[in-house]
């Protein structure tokens, strides 16, 4: 019984179990946990080029669709049950999502749009955690496309580790347009949403920046130019740690049956 407490007790050691919501930064070699007091996330919208002759041949990237309790002998049975949970948990720390939406004040048939995405923390000052800049890029039969100008991020919503320093940056644009129409002299107000699939951009926690220079040559799906009302930033950082979680996970899933066998039967073993 001792070893079997001192097993679950190394368990909740390793993984850290907690239920707050923290930052992450790297200075040097270092790892520092930001407790923040509040997140605020913003989505600038400003006038970029003027409306262009189309360009030929652009280049589409590939665009990716607590405490322990005292434990009975009736419980051990249960222990690959609360294994698994102990692995769900730890998944959610290892990606974060957060979003923002403004409205288009000009009018995006002369002027396209540039987009700026900046998520910021206070602790207790504020500090800007992450910078994503959008800019447009004019296309073929009156669309246009955005490209990643800038990405850069100072304190990740998402956990990050020793070995896993790196993020990878789920960006999804969805871009709202005007579709109102005058039936009998009345006009009926309508609103129509489209959105791109999702660009996936590598970033190093270590430097701050992307970790690929043709990142920017990444163009989104296409979107009408005219009559643009709202556009919306999803962003969505990931830990390639929460793949190999994933991974254990799954051996856990495989196994757990004959695990549940074999504690079961201990448990059996020291009531004798």
């Amino acid at each position: 019984m001792k070893k079997l407490f001192t097993f679950l007790a190394f368990i909740s050691i390793t993984f850290n179990i907690s239920a707050q919501e923290k930052n992450y930064q790297i200075t040097g070699n270092k790892i520092n946990v930001v407790k923040a007091q509040s997140e605020y996330i913003t989505l600038e919208i400003t006038k970029g080029p003027d409306k262009l002759a189309a360009i030929k041949n652009p280049k589409f990237a590939s665009l990716a669709t607590g405490v322990l309790v005292p434990f009975i002998i009736d419980q051990i049975p249960k222990v690959p049950e609360y294994f698994s949970k102990i692995l769900k948990g730890q998944k959610k720390k290892y990606v974060a999502t957060y979003s923002a939406k403004n409205t288009v004040i000009f009018d995006s048939s002369k002027k396209l749009p540039i987009v700026t995405l900046t998520r910021y923390i206070n602790n207790p000052s504020e500090n800007e955690a992450c910078k994503i800049v959008l800019k447009p890029q004019e296309i073929i039969n009156e669309n246009f496309s955005f490209k990643v100008d800038q990405a850069t991020i100072k304190f990740s919503k998402a956990k990050i580790k020793k070995d896993y320093t790196h993020l990878i940056l789920l960006i999804e644009i969805s871009v709202t347009y005007d579709t109102s129409s005058k039936e009998n002299g009345t006009l009926k107000t309508s609103k129509t949403e489209v959105k791109s699939s999702t660009l996936k951009i590598p970033v190093s926690m270590s430097t701050g920046t992307t970790l690929n220079s043709k990142i920017n040559e990444q163009l989104s799906d296409a979107f009408p130019i005219d009559n643009i009302l709202e556009i919306s930033v999803k962003v969505t950082e990931t830990n390639p740690f929460k793949v190999k979680l994933e991974e254990i996970e799954s051996v856990v899933e495989d196994f757990k049956e004959p695990i549940a066998d074999f504690f079961k039967k201990l448990g059996e073993s020291l009531e004798e």
